[in-house]
């Protein structure tokens, strides 16, 4: 089924019609608070960054289309809210904070009702929590503005429809590239700690896992512009 397939952000300027291949991005086991280095907090904090972003994408545009082009050559739409899901499910992607995880679940619970608009489905939930945080989201300085700044700056409700459906993606890359950088550490400290222990079996393991987690960061690095 066409409609289950993540496709390139650039296609309808390129022409690819190819899915984005993100089944193999399940991270490796995260390791217990005590073998954390140092550093690993700034992971945890782009994590929640780039999730809280996709959240104001949801927030603010989930009832809006997004538009492809399936392999078959025929144009369909998806909802900024289904495709976020869509593509974090293939990706193996899941968000920690369970109040993010319960944005999507209202999302969903509501999305088929007449004239559904995201934005007011959260400011007036039954849930404090989720009227709090879709206030504050609605209250920040919008994302777009980072990359779009140079064409619209006052406005976000300007941008068109294919510079939203860019920026979703790009949101989606960025979270996606961290959760790779994650795997990638988490999986250099087993390996040295196997390595520490003589465990040559369970290293070798590890090692053989290493070059699709390499490849993927390599492939969304080059979306994102980083190569």
């Amino acid at each position: 089924n066409e409609r289950r397939k993540i496709y390139h952000p650039d296609q309808q300027k390129t022409g690819n019609n190819e899915p984005v291949d993100t089944d193999s991005t399940d991270a490796p086991a995260a390791p217990q608070p005590e073998q954390e280095e140092a550093g690993k907090q700034t992971n945890f904090d782009m994590l929640d960054e780039n999730s809280r972003n996709l959240l104001q994408m949801l927030v603010r545009y989930g009832e809006r289309p997004m538009y492809f082009q399936g392999a078959d050559g025929n144009t369909f739409q998806i909802l900024i809210g289904d495709y976020i899901q869509q593509y974090l499910t293939q990706a193996n992607i899941s968000l920690k904070n369970p109040l993010y995880q319960l944005f999507f679940e209202e999302f969903n619970m509501h999305k088929a009702e007449p004239d559904f608009k995201a934005e007011n489905c959260f400011i007036r939930n039954s849930n404090q929590y989720v009227v709090k945080l879709a206030v504050d989201l609605l209250a920040e300085k919008y994302t777009l503005s980072r990359i779009y700044a140079k064409d619209h700056e006052n406005d976000a409700d300007e941008y068109s429809p294919i510079q939203l459906q860019n920026i979703v993606c790009r949101l989606l890359y960025e979270l996606h590239y961290t959760v790779i950088e994650e795997a990638l550490n988490d999986l250099d400290r087993q390996m040295k700690e196997a390595e520490t222990t003589g465990n040559e079996q369970l290293f070798g393991t590890l090692f053989a896992r290493q070059p699709q987690y390499i490849q993927m960061k390599t492939y969304i690095g080059q979306l994102l512009g980083k190569n």
